[in-house]
């Protein structure tokens, strides 16, 4: 009870207390209240009530209420509640929206009179899927139609209407490149191979294997690199070396193991042509007549 109240009470105990001892006598001998005294009595009663239907409004002097849009718990609609409480010293506005507890509950807002109220709904209890923005809702309303496209080397499904542009990674060859520096199969000359196909970019250099016996080429084909195993002994070659096959015609004599007998010399053995000469891989023997006219007549 506040102190308006109290002292109400108080004044309107001693008033009376006054009426009483002020009564006049009626004919019959019954106590009667002066007209005057009478009035100022019911004026106190009405000025208590007022007081204490006053005691429980704020000052815009408000009634308690509650409104829900939705009308209840209805899980599939955002609701809102607002009104006034109803509280010890007054009322006081509420506003409250439905809101999602998590992806599959939704804290649902009520009326219970004029109280508000709420209530945490699960949403697969009701054959929805998740909450979101304070609704409880189910992927069947969600869209399910897909396209491809072409992206990073790879043909993908992309969530939305739109036209297929492949069925595969190899119907997106406009992405894939291939270059081969020795412009092929090309086993005398070391070449790389760059470029980008359905596994990322790649580089891949011709390289020698197996001590030298074998040659590993790689070449361009169908937007991307392959590579063959290349055994040059097998077409005419003596061995692998830096990434190509090589030839007598590309090793010098020395290199060969050989001497070049010629202009003062005879070969006796095995000859082979070499970069710098005829390469003699046997026994070189001076001439003494081809030593003579090299020096007194040159050529």
């Amino acid at each position: 009870m506040n102190n308006k109240y109290l002292f109400l009470v108080i004044l309107s105990v001693s008033i009376l207390l006054f009426i009483s001892a002020c009564e006049e006598s009626g004919t019959d001998g019954s106590a009667v209240k002066s007209p005057m005294l009478k009035d100022i009595a019911e004026s106190i009663e009405e000025a208590i009530s007022s007081s204490s239907s006053e005691s429980r409004l704020d000052g815009n002097e408000t009634n308690p209420s509650c409104t829900d849009s939705d009308n209840g718990l209805v899980v599939d609609v955002y609701g809102h509640v607002y009104g006034y409480s109803d509280i010890a010293n007054g009322s006081a506005w509420f506003d409250n929206y439905d809101i999602c507890s998590d992806n599959i509950r939704v804290r649902e807002f009520f009326c219970n009179g004029t109280s508000k109220n709420s209530r945490v709904m699960y949403c697969p209890g009701f054959g929805y899927n998740s909450c979101e923005n304070g609704v409880c809702v189910t992927e069947t309303n969600q869209t399910t139609e897909t396209h491809t496209e072409c992206f990073d080397y790879h043909c993908v499904e992309v969530m939305g209407p739109g036209d297929n542009e492949c069925i595969s990674d190899f119907n997106c060859p406009l992405n894939y490149t291939c270059v081969d520096t020795d412009g092929g199969l090309n086993y005398e000359v070391k070449g790389t191979v760059y470029g980008s196909n359905s596994s990322g970019p790649f580089t891949f250099s011709d390289v020698c294997s197996l001590g030298g016996y074998r040659l590993n080429e790689y070449s361009c084909g169908n937007f991307t690199y392959s590579m063959q195993y290349i055994i040059c002994e097998d077409i005419g070659y003596l061995w692998c070396e830096n990434g190509a096959c090589v030839s007598n015609q590309t090793m010098t004599c020395n290199n060969l193991g050989g001497r070049i007998c010629a202009p003062y010399g005879n070969c006796y053995g095995e000859q082979v042509e070499a970069s710098d000469g005829m390469c003699c891989l046997g026994t070189c023997r001076k001439s003494f007549w081809k030593e003579f006219f090299a020096i007194f007549i040159p050529s």
